[in-house]
């Protein structure tokens, strides 16, 4: 199971994690465990996608990715994207 970690006054400078509670490890994403915003991790799992893509030579990891990432953002809490839209403005 995936679970969001917060790390908002952590002192790391970034913004959010992800845990992997099946292997007790943070989920490293094209090279990176931590983000600063929605949008840099969408950007990082937009890569890492593009790597499997290549690295496996079949495009059914595309179709992965989308599902993937939509279920990333149904576990972000509404705060970070909240957070993403006033950014924007």
């Amino acid at each position: 199971m995936i679970r969001f970690i917060n790390l908002v006054g952590q002192g790391t400078g970034d913004v959010f994690a992800w845990f992997d509670t099946c292997t007790d490890t943070f989920l490293t994403v094209c090279g990176v465990q931590t983000w600063e915003s929605w949008d840099e991790f969408e950007a990082d799992h937009l890569c890492e996608m593009h790597t499997q893509i290549h690295k496996h030579n079949n495009d059914a990891w595309r179709d992965g990715g989308s599902r993937e990432i939509s279920r990333f953002r149904s576990l972000c809490p509404e705060w970070l994207l909240q957070r993403e839209k006033k950014e924007v403005k």
